[in-house]
């Protein structure tokens, strides 16, 4: 991923610069410093307010006749305030390099929280509130209520897909694309054919979204029908969910969260139309350490916290071409210990 500074001038204390006799340049500097940055990094665009980081320490190759090239750094501290990502959709189809990923979602197994949905003239009879608790990253359709006038839905999950067993019958809010699917317990009946359910079935998080993430690009674990789709333009939604540790992210970049215990890691969701737009916010992201790649190198910090907010635009009905527009807003954001520049094995 190449990154490119369009706008901003760093300002530099305490710089040294040491030129070695094999064309390397080390640099030292006791700060760095920067307001009002633009970058563009691999068709993203990024902003950044402030940005300060201490104790900076970097190797360049500079072979005669070609650009210079970092080879490592280590950082004592770094902060950003301020920092903003927008995702073109364009960037966002290329992401389909997600399929095939080794995914770890660990944090996801001890997820707790609640989510609550109100569809207005839901087609399962007037509007539907809908309330759904995620209890140690296990959502239980038993304890799913699907609330409205007249006699009550129910949700569930059958080797089909997710559903609503309305008084008018059962619809599909979402399709299943094979008969197994990791991280589903299926609906159960009793022991006489055409007995009524017993047991509505249940979903681990963590294991679904793995597999969902690792086949969004190739083979699909499933989709949404057309009405379904169609119910995002009257749906309202919001919900409060705490994360568990571990790690979160893919096998080469990650986080691994730490601070349930504290109750860090709290995320609210919200929406007064979630077709048109989506809001994530973390209000107080904690890690004991981050990893990841880049340019071939290994990287690792130290601990990480932050607050950020995720929004995103376009979930609605469109063609599957398209997808939705991210952007991602770090109100604030401080690591320590940053290291990059170990090669990786080949």
């Amino acid at each position: 991923m190449e990154i490119r500074l369009v706008e901003g001038k760093p300002q530099a204390e305490g710089l040294v610069l040491d030129l070695g006799a094999d064309g390397r340049v080390a640099l030292e500097a006791a700060r760095l410093s920067a307001a009002g940055l633009r970058l563009s990094a691999g068709g993203a665009a990024v902003s950044v307010e402030q940005a300060e980081l201490t104790g900076v320490v970097a190797t360049l190759a500079a072979p005669a006749g070609t650009q210079a090239r970092l080879e490592r750094v280590s950082i004592e501290a770094v902060a950003l305030q301020g920092l903003h990502v927008a995702l073109p959709a364009a960037a966002l189809r290329g992401t389909g390099a997600a399929a095939g990923m080794a995914w770890r979602l660990d944090a996801l197994g001890g997820l707790q929280g609640v989510l609550n949905a109100l569809i207005t003239d839901a087609a399962w009879v007037l509007d539907a509130d809908v309330r759904i608790p995620i209890d140690d990253g296990r959502l239980d359709f038993n304890h799913v209520t699907v609330e409205h006038l007249g006699p009550d839905s129910s949700m569930g999950v059958s080797h089909m897909g997710v559903y609503v067993d309305a008084p008018n019958g059962r619809s599909y809010l979402y399709m299943f694309s094979g008969p197994q699917v990791p991280g589903i317990s299926f609906e159960r009946r009793g022991a006489l054919f055409g007995s009524r359910v017993t047991d509505r079935g249940s979903l681990d998080v963590r294991a679904f979204a793995e597999c969902t993430l690792r086949h969004a690009g190739s083979q699909p674990v499933g989709w949404a029908p057309h009405q379904t789709a169609a119910t995002l333009d009257r749906t309202r939604l919001d919900g409060r969910l705490q994360l568990g540790d571990g790690a979160l992210g893919t096998a080469q970049h990650h986080l691994l969260l730490d601070g349930r215990a504290q109750g860090r890691n709290r995320i609210e969701l919200s929406a007064a139309v979630v077709s048109h737009e989506l809001m994530l916010r973390w209000l107080d992201l904690s890690a004991r350490e981050a990893r990841f790649e880049l340019q071939g190198r290994a990287g690792q910090t130290g601990p990480v916290t932050a607050t950020l907010r995720l929004q995103a635009r376009g979930l609605g009905l469109q063609p599957r071409s398209q997808a939705p527009e991210v952007s991602l807003h770090v109100e604030s954001l401080t690591l320590q210990r940053l290291g990059w520049g170990q090669s990786l094995p080949a």
